[in-house]
């Protein structure tokens, strides 16, 4: 009870069947539904990396930044994916829109604070919206994130220096 147009668009990589119909589609393919998911997830894994790679090529950064928010729009909510942006969204200060990257800078890096739990990826990214903060004037923000950050007896110099 598909449609061709349906079937169409997943063979393209356009949509994804909804994840009730993993079971039957495993069942059809004659596959199990752990490799039906680990093939997707190789799929998409592997484009994301080949993209990610084009994209470091690039060196003008609209380009990249352009390329990064189409890649975004196909996988919403990748973590590594809106990274780059992030990265690529600080390095705009210079171009006529640089405000509005500011603001999706911001609002990117809420997220993946609110959302990782990498703890590297925490402190980068908490590091680079201190930055924005003080460029926007909005000093609570950063006392906020500041205070969330370990403090320095807490860090691997500081344990090491404790052995000698």
């Amino acid at each position: 009870n598909i449609t061709d147009r349906a079937v169409s668009k997943w063979e393209r990589n356009e949509s994804l069947p909804d994840v009730t119909m993993i079971p039957k589609l495993a069942e059809i393919l004659g596959i199990s539904c752990d490799a039906l998911l680990i093939e997707d997830i190789v799929s998409v894994t592997m484009d994301i990396d080949k993209i990610l790679s084009e994209v470091r090529e690039q060196k003008n950064i609209e380009l990249q930044i352009e390329a990064l928010e189409e890649t975004l729009e196909k996988y919403p909510n990748n973590e590594e994916i809106i990274i780059e942006l992030i990265q690529a969204y600080s390095k705009a200060s210079d171009l006529p829109k640089y405000n509005e990257y500011r603001d999706k800078l911001v609002k990117y890096a809420e997220y993946v604070l609110a959302s990782t739990s990498n703890l590297q990826i925490k402190y980068h990214i908490t590091q680079m919206l201190c930055y924005v903060y003080r460029d926007l004037k909005e000093y609570d923000k950063i006392r906020k994130l500041a205070a969330s950050m370990p403090r320095l007896e807490q860090c691997r110099e500081a344990l090491i220096s404790f052995n000698a």
